[in-house]
């Protein structure tokens, strides 16, 4: 199958063919590799209609979009873990009707405890703390998946190859 990689800002890495089990690998990190060729990709001409152009504009959304996704989030399965797990353990410390002596915060609360006693802050301020960067990533995050959802619905929309062109644009500006 023909494929053509391109980064998160749609210019073309590279192009080239692969077995159907090989597709997903083509794409590195940052990448998304779209099927098709080249001359599809890059101009409306005989080979590529507007359907075709429609699609590989919003595998372009996907891929910036996931670039921004990426930018907010430390790297490592691990980190995602202990991510989740100090927020398992300030919404368990939010339940209690009172905070727990030092001791006892040690052994329920370990993260939050440990952070808080390196922050020298009150443990009630560290699950405050755990509590805020989490809201502020999900609120990061519908906000992506609205700027998403918008550009993709713009393409979509458009009546030609310039006015879908154009959506994209509108995607590609400040961050």
């Amino acid at each position: 199958m023909n494929y053509v990689v391109v980064d998160s800002q749609g210019n073309v890495l590279r192009s080239g063919t692969c077995q159907a089990i090989d597709f997903q690998a083509q794409a590195g990190t940052g990448e998304t590799v779209m099927e098709g060729t080249q001359d599809q990709y890059q101009s409306s001409d005989a080979q590529g209609d507007l359907a075709t152009i429609k699609t590989m504009l919003k595998a372009q959304v996907d891929a910036i979009i996931e670039t921004r996704r990426q930018a907010l989030v430390t790297p490592g399965t691990v980190m995602q873990l202990v991510y989740g797990m100090k927020k398992l353990e300030a919404y368990v410390l939010s339940t209690l009707p009172t905070i727990p002596d030092q001791s006892t915060a040690e052994v329920a609360f370990p993260l939050l405890a440990k952070e808080a006693a390196a922050r020298g802050i009150a443990l009630q301020d560290m699950a405050a703390l755990v509590d805020s960067a989490n809201e502020a990533f999900r609120t990061a995050m519908a906000d992506l998946e609205v700027l998403r959802f918008e550009t993709k619905a713009a393409i979509d929309a458009a009546a030609d190859e310039a006015a879908a062109r154009t959506a994209l644009s509108a995607l590609l500006g400040p961050t």
